[in-house]
This record gives structure tokens, C-alpha cells and sequence, in this order.
């Protein structure tokens, strides 16, 4: 994975992805926070979403970057899915999993 600071916004990074010639955007305090939760790098694209695996477990980085706890999904205010900017990942009612990220802070302590 490369990591390029956004020429526009410093506090925006840009990474690519493992799997495809295509990058991400997202803002440099949740990449700091997904490090912290022990997050691997080696983020791919399936289904046309953005995800982290942990052994046989795929983590979706939208649903860790805002919380989404069951019952709620996130859709992406501008129709790109590879902008996992927080202002673009919004929270909506629907099916969803269980918070994908309190399970990941239960398991670090």
C-alpha cells in the first residue's frame, strides 16, 4: 500500500489498494485511529467496497471509519466509495452488522 498526502488537503491521505490500480481518499485522524485498532494495510476492493482482512475476516473500512452498529449501513454522500472521507460516510438505517469497531477494541483488550 502507498500513502501519498493529498496535494489539496493535508489532512487527507491517499492510499492504494492491493488489489487494483485504483486509490482511496481518507482523512489522515481515521487512518491514525484504524492503525491504533491493529487494522492491516493491505486494504482491498471487492464488491466494489473498500475492505480489511484479518485472517479469514473481511472488515469494512467505511463501516470502522463511522461506528456502524447493527441495523444501520453507510452510503457515500457522493456516490464514490472509494472516498472514505468522514463528511462523505453517512449512517442510514437499514440492515447492517454489529459495530464492526467495538468488536475490534473488546478483542485488543
Amino acid at each position: 500500500m502507498r500513502i501519498v498526502p493529498n496535494k489539496e488537503k493535508q489532512s487527507v491521505l491517499e492510499l492504494s489498494l492491493k488489489n487494483s490500480d485504483r486509490t482511496v481518499f481518507i482523512d489522515e485522524d481515521d487512518f491514525n485511529d484504524l492503525m491504533l485498532l491493529d487494522i492491516p494495510m493491505e486494504w482491498i476492493l471487492f464488491l466494489g467496497l473498500v475492505w480489511a482482512r484479518r485472517g479469514r475476516q473481511r472488515i469494512s473500512i467505511a463501516r470502522l471509519i463511522r461506528d456502524a452498529g447493527k441495523g444501520t449501513k453507510v452510503t457515500y454522500k457522493d456516490g464514490n466509495q472509494l472516498n472514505l472521507r468522514r463528511d462523505n460516510l453517512i449512517i442510514a438505517t437499514g440492515a447492517g452488522k454489529a459495530s464492526p469497531r467495538q468488536q475490534l477494541i473488546k478483542e485488543k483488550q
